[in-house]
């Protein structure tokens, strides 16, 4: 006869919590920002950032030049903000013109705290390479330093969305030695998402597989989705993995990272619906998670680690 012992019967389970709670602390603002738009220079000539607006900043560390590397977006053409001066536009109801460039620029910093913006010589803006620009009509763009990539030309990763405005958009991807000169763009011809939010890029050791999150839209909302990639060319079907909570809170962008079998989203939560409410068209950050890829979770739903205010 077996014998019976009290974790069969339901009576000690090892692996069972009760009256647990996974919560999160807040994060504390520094307030000291990387840089803001550079929109005249010391001879009061106007220059190309135009607007900051949805920057989607990628932050990454190259060792080999010890140094921190950031790519953000911004405008370079916008009829919108050019008219004002950034103290005007806080009194002006801004209006998005419809053929405003976006566009992909550099920064880089020793320290990770004071930054500087060099002459890059690759873009053409109004006759001038001399800039700190990437590429024009470039969206929600993320760049991946790969450090499993054995080719030399291919270290750097690019994947973005090209928007030359008015519906005209498609998915592209490109590589990189330096991180700076991309070259020419590959159009993902049988891949086109919405993807129009920070399209956020990892490599995946345990999938083997480079991973995607991105978004799109359902009954007029904003959804999450995911797809993976073993070459960053050849795409799978996205597939749903995050869904809003209402017009009131839906994630506007996810940028994921790894904690050991884990995966942490970045889940920025866009205030929409009701207009009368204090945080109406404002963005929290909240904390997801996921478990290899099974299945997405909160980890607090509605408590944020960073407020807006």
């Amino acid at each position: 006869m077996r014998k019976v012992y009290a974790f069969d019967l339901g009576i000690y389970n090892p692996y069972k919590m009760s009256n647990a709670k996974i919560s999160v602390n807040k994060a504390v603002k520094e307030g000291k920002p990387f840089f803001g738009e550079d929109y005249f220079n010391e001879d009061d000539q106007r220059l190309w950032e135009v607007r900051y607006d949805n920057s989607y900043p990628t932050v990454l560390y190259d060792p080999d030049l010890k140094k921190y590397r950031c790519y953000y977006s911004t405008f370079t053409t916008d009829r919108g903000s050019s008219r004002f001066s950034l103290e005007e536009r806080k009194e002006v109801d801004y209006q998005p013109s419809t053929n405003r460039i976006v566009s992909l620029c550099y920064a880089e910093s020793e320290d990770g705290v004071n930054w500087t913006k060099p002459n890059l010589g690759i873009t053409n803006w109004k006759g001038s390479k001399e800039n700190n620009i990437i590429g024009h009509y470039l969206h929600g763009t993320s760049i991946l330093l790969d450090e499993q990539e054995t080719n030399l030309d291919k270290k750097y990763k690019m994947f973005t969305k090209v928007d030359y405005g008015n519906g005209i958009h498609y998915m592209a991807v490109a590589f990189s030695k330096d991180g700076l000169d991309f070259g020419e763009l590959i159009v993902l011809n049988d891949f086109n998402p919405r993807g129009d939010t920070y399209n956020s890029i990892i490599f995946d050791d345990y999938l083997n597989k480079y991973v995607l999150v991105t978004r799109e839209w359902r009954d007029s909302m904003r959804v999450t989705c995911l797809a993976t990639s073993s070459d960053f060319i050849n795409w799978s079907e996205i597939e749903e993995i995050m869904h809003p909570r209402g017009f009131q809170n839906q994630i506007y962008s996810m940028p994921i990272f790894k904690d050991g079998d884990y995966q942490i989203g970045l889940a920025s939560m866009f205030h929409e619906g009701d207009m009368s409410h204090e945080d109406y068209d404002t963005v929290d950050l909240e904390l997801t998670y996921s478990y290899k890829y099974n299945r997405w979770n909160y980890v607090d739903p509605g408590i944020e680690i960073i407020q807006y205010n």
